[in-house]
């Protein structure tokens, strides 16, 4: 059954995007050392805790990744755990669900400017479509 916490953590506020990206897993037989092939993501929307990403390459529930992302011209490395798996497109790709393991720092600082930003934008365009 749900808890408190996961209906918390599902209720920050999501903002959609369609951000290019790349991740690197993170695989626990090199005791935990990141994996030197970089795979293509597309980020759909992003939260305080966590990111929903496409990607054609194959993944798996439970997989760490560091998911690189451009934020003010800063680099940010996000670690996070896939915890959904879901069918997008015909064959081609999956959806993703991740929850992020570590939010605190400068990093996420940036993310939640970035989210902010995002939602007064997104709030702003909503006014126009209905004033």
């Amino acid at each position: 059954a749900p808890n408190a916490m996961d209906y918390e953590k599902r209720n920050f506020f999501r903002v959609k995007v369609n951000i290019a990206s790349k991740t690197f897993p993170v695989t626990p037989a090199e005791n935990g050392s990141i994996s030197q092939e970089p795979i293509k993501i597309h980020i759909r929307d992003i939260s305080l805790s966590g990111l929903f990403f496409v990607s054609d390459s194959y993944l798996d529930i439970g997989d760490k990744l560091i998911v690189s992302l451009n934020l003010y011209d800063t680099a940010v490395s996000l670690l996070c755990k896939i915890i959904r798996k879901i069918p997008v497109e015909m064959g081609t790709a999956d959806g993703y669900g991740c929850e992020f393991l570590d939010n605190t720092g400068k990093q996420f600082d940036l993310l939640f400017k970035f989210l902010f930003d995002c939602q007064r934008e997104q709030i702003a365009i909503m006014k126009q479509i209905h004033p």
